[in-house]
């Protein structure tokens, strides 16, 4: 028995003390390879050390007679509202037809919250603060299997009950996540 316990500790052993396969050099990192470098601050290759099939900037030149690409004013698409036009249609109006304007809008913004509050079945904020049956249960049973499992010092019974307490706030969970 001993001699096939022994290759087992060995390896274990020399698995605990060989060095971790992925390893970080913290003295390696450029910390400065993300910042932009100024054009003053590069240094220039020497002309022995330009391979020759880079291209020198003098062989690069721009044509100059072609139309320079403009670029295609944006339409907007159906139903949504063009920015220029509302602001001018807004800049023409009368200082009493802004003034309904903003009335008009906080209407309508208290409608839009008011039918909010409604689509939440009249629960408002109170409703959605009170916990699902299936959680406080599934809450309670958690605590509960943490205080027994905790008293497993005093008797091995208190961890089994703990690990049952356990096993049901765990299934109350699921239930609670199955309904969401």
């Amino acid at each position: 028995m001993k001699n096939s316990i022994l290759p087992v500790i060995g390896m274990l052993v020399f698995a605990a003390c060989s060095s971790p396969k992925y390893t970080y050099h913290f003295d390696t990192y450029d910390y400065n390879s993300g910042r932009k470098t100024s054009v003053a601050s590069t240094e220039v290759s020497s002309p022995e050390t330009v391979s020759p099939l880079l291209i020198d900037e003098t062989t690069l030149a721009a044509d100059v007679q072609s139309e320079p690409v403009i670029a295609s004013e944006r339409k907007p698409a159906a139903g949504v509202l063009d920015r220029n036009a509302l602001v001018a249609k807004v800049k023409s109006m009368s200082t009493e037809e802004k003034k309904e304007l903003k009335q008009d809008l906080k209407n309508f913004v208290k409608e839009l919250k008011k039918a909010k509050k409604e689509a939440k079945n009249g629960q408002g904020v109170e409703g959605t603060k009170a916990w699902d049956h299936d959680l406080k249960m599934a809450a309670i049973f958690g605590v509960v299997a943490i205080l027994l499992t905790a008293f497993y010092g005093i008797s091995p019974v208190f961890w089994i009950l703990g690990l049952i307490s356990l096993v049901i706030a765990v299934v109350f969970f699921i239930q609670w996540l199955s309904r969401q």
